[in-house]
């Protein structure tokens, strides 16, 4: 087996190594993908067979990949779950009490939009600095539910609800910037 064909055996923390953990040293991570890139990006194979050439797109496509999981907390904290054998998305049983703050924070939203201008931003910044604060503490639970993990089914529930939050609080972000576009 090539160096090429052992990269696609590893998981994507293994592929940069890096340890297993919701917690990454993103500076490691953009150092080791630029390393890996240059070694196998597409344009050093030009000379190569054609299988090879494969291969290295191949290679290129995984690196990508896997860089943009695990630069991203909410598909960091996804593909930590498939590797403990969870689909989030098949297995989306939200606690009752994520979806009524889910409610609650989309009419908190759609007050802020009904706003007139002279209020509306300032009171879209506050609502959107209190997201993230809670999609950073999400995050945390998340990364502590997850170093404390023993594969229970009470700690990889945690680390879902958290990744159900992550999600929907991100959205939210999402959308409370798009409102914000507004001013600019």
């Amino acid at each position: 087996m090539n160096e090429s064909e052992a990269l696609h055996n590893k998981n994507f923390f293994e592929l940069f190594s890096l340890p297993l953990g919701f917690n990454i040293d993103s500076k490691l991570l953009r150092e080791n993908y630029r390393s890996l890139q240059s070694k196998f990006h597409p344009d050093q194979f030009s000379s190569a067979s054609e299988s090879e050439k494969i291969k290295a797109v191949q290679t290129s496509s995984l690196l990508n990949d896997a860089f943009v999981v695990l630069s991203n907390p909410v598909k960091r904290a996804n593909y930590i779950l498939q590797l403990s054998g969870i689909n989030i998305q098949e297995d989306r049983k939200i606690d009752a009490s994520i979806l009524t703050e889910q409610m609650e924070f989309r009419e908190q939203l759609e007050d802020l939009k009904a706003l007139d201008d002279e209020s509306k931003e300032r009171e879209l910044l506050l609502f959107q600095n209190k997201i993230q604060k809670l999609f950073e503490a999400a995050c945390l639970d998340f990364s502590q539910s997850h170093e404390t993990n023993n594969g229970s089914e009470k700690d990889l529930n945690r680390m879902k609800q958290n990744l159900s939050r992550m999600l929907f609080l991100d959205k939210l972000q999402t959308e409370i910037e798009q409102v914000l576009e507004e001013f600019d």
